[in-house]
């Protein structure tokens, strides 16, 4: 788990700006709402961390 600085401190192109540069690089889209219940930096870290994982996993998930 990452540290658990409150999100609501930052600015929102910050974030957006972070969060478009993770989708490039690992080729993998966020969708609208799938952030909304993330409140701490460390949430956001770990979210990422599981959806890369995830992404690049090969397992059949269907």
């Amino acid at each position: 788990m990452m540290a658990d600085d409150e999100l609501e401190n930052v600015d929102p192109d910050d974030i957006s700006d972070l969060l478009v540069k993770v989708e490039k690089s690992f080729d993998m889209k966020f969708e609208s709402t799938e952030l909304m219940h993330i409140i701490t930096f460390g949430e956001l870290c770990d979210h990422i961390v599981n959806k890369i994982q995830l992404a690049h996993s090969n397992d059949c998930t269907s």
